[in-house]
Parts: structure tokens; C-alpha cells; sequence
């Protein structure tokens, strides 16, 4: 494997673990209503984990989310696959479940940022196993005789340089999410 190949495939791993917690990031309710809390939301269809925006209509007034199940039999396991998923209270009725969006009360917020904290922790081990993963393959090129010890160095430097981008950039976004959690 070459040297460009490690850095690419350690860069690509990174992003990976930037653009996961972006998505888990956004499935954190923060006391503002939209379609982006039911990304992650999974209902069993015919024995298989359906995304609800798939099974189902789904839209946003002004203080709920509105779905309409295009299957009646489902209505009940959306509700509960939504309350699992993002805390929220789902009621049925007139053929359409409903999802108050209720401001954050003190312990919601603590519980939400305690997910943003557990979020973004689980993305700085991803970036820094991708850094470790990198600096090993690294490390072999030395040993089968590939790469000379500067040219390690130089490898590191590197691997360490994108490792801190995303470093700083898990810490943004945890920063923004959080700040969003603590406006009233």
C-alpha cells in the first residue's frame, strides 16, 4: 500500500466520522420542530427496518410534525419507534399521528447534551482510531523498507495535521449543538 493510499483511506475514514456525527447531531431534539428528527427513525415493515419517511408522509407545521402512515397498521409502531427514537410524544388520530413540539424542559436539555457529549466523544475515537490506523500502516512502509524514517515523519506530520482538522471540527460541531441546546 502507498503512502497516498494510507492518507486518503485515513482522511476518508475521518470524514466519515464527521459526517455521522453531523447525522446523529441532527437527530438530537432541540426544542425546534422538523423532518430531520425522523432521519433515524426505523419501523418494522414486512420483517424489515423501514425509515419512516419511507412507509409514511411526513411533514411540519408551525409546532408539530404531522405523519400520515400509507399503511393503518403501522400507526402505532411509528408512534413508538418515534417516542424510542427521539423522547417525543406521538399521538394518534384522524388518521395521522401527531408530534407536539414542546419546548425543552431543564432535564430534556441536560439529557440532550449529555447525547451530544456522548456523540462527539464517539467521533473524536473514530478520527483518533483512523490517526492510529494510519501511523501503523505508516510504520510497516518503514519495516518492509518502502518509505525511509524522514519519510515517516513527513507521514506523520500529515496524518497528524488532518487528524487535528477533524479534531477541531467534532469540536465545532459540538459546540454549535450545544449552544443551540442552551438558548431559551
Amino acid at each position: 500500500m502507498a503512502l497516498s493510499d494510507i492518507l486518503s483511506n485515513a482522511e476518508t475514514a475521518q470524514n466519515a466520522a464527521i459526517k455521522t456525527l453531523n447525522s446523529d447531531l441532527r437527530g438530537i431534539y432541540d426544542g425546534r420542530g422538523g423532518l430531520h428528527l425522523l432521519e433515524g427513525v426505523k419501523v418494522e415493515y414486512y420483517g424489515t427496518p423501514t425509515p419512516v419517511m419511507q412507509v409514511a408522509s411526513c411533514s411540519s407545521a408551525s409546532q408539530e410534525l404531522q405523519i400520515r402512515s400509507r399503511d393503518k397498521s403501522l400507526e402505532q409502531p411509528i408512534a413508538t419507534a418515534i417516542q424510542r427514537a427521539t423522547g417525543l410524544q406521538a399521538h394518534i388520530g384522524d388518521s395521522m399521528i401527531r408530534v407536539p413540539m414542546r419546548p425543552l424542559t431543564d432535564s430534556g436539555r441536560r439529557a440532550a447534551l449529555q447525547k451530544v457529549a456522548a456523540a462527539a466523544a464517539t467521533a473524536e475515537e473514530s478520527v483518533r482510531a483512523a490517526r492510529r490506523a494510519a501511523v501503523d500502516q505508516a510504520g510497516d512502509l518503514v519495516k518492509s523498507g518502502e518509505l525511509s524514517e524522514d519519510g515517516l515523519n513527513s507521514a506523520v506530520n500529515q496524518i497528524e495535521q488532518l487528524s487535528t482538522q477533524h479534531l477541531a471540527e467534532v469540536a465545532t460541531a459540538r459546540q454549535t449543538k450545544e449552544k443551540q441546546l442552551n438558548q431559551v
